[in-house]
């Protein structure tokens, strides 16, 4: 059965993080793509945090990845992410699945890193992308 992650975030191939290079090492960049959720930027850090929404018009856009080496990529991401068991309960994050729309309708259950902690609605992103111009 094939593996899925949606990134939003420092991941996204435009930010260039180095971490980019291990993902695309490891996986296929299938096209952008959209989950049900809301996107908020957080106070003093340079990344953002994505939830889960009810709202049928809450989005967070992004891109869908087909992984190939799933045990490596997600070890490595579950590190960068603060969600492996190398760090404490409660996480930043939690790898969770979700229902992702490519931008061609076709819906997959993808794996996606998510905020674990309470947001400020203060600062949420409406436009559900962190990088608007890509």
């Amino acid at each position: 059965m094939p593996s899925y992650l949606f990134v939003y975030g420092t991941l996204l191939k435009v930010i260039q993080h180095p971490l980019h290079q291990e993902l695309i090492a490891r996986a296929q960049y299938l096209g952008r793509a959209s989950f049900q959720g809301k996107l908020y930027a957080l106070a003093n850090k340079h990344y953002p945090a994505a939830i889960a929404s009810s709202e049928a018009n809450a989005q967070v856009f992004g891109e869908l990845y087909l992984v190939h080496c799933v045990d490596e990529l997600f070890a490595l991401l579950d590190d960068y992410e603060e969600c492996s068991a190398a760090f404490p309960a409660p996480t930043e994050y939690v790898r969770q699945q979700v229902p992702v729309v490519l931008n061609d309708g076709q819906v997959l259950t993808a794996w996606v890193y998510l905020y674990n902690h309470v947001v400020d609605e203060g600062l949420r992103i409406v436009s559900g992308d962190y990088c608007p111009k890509i």
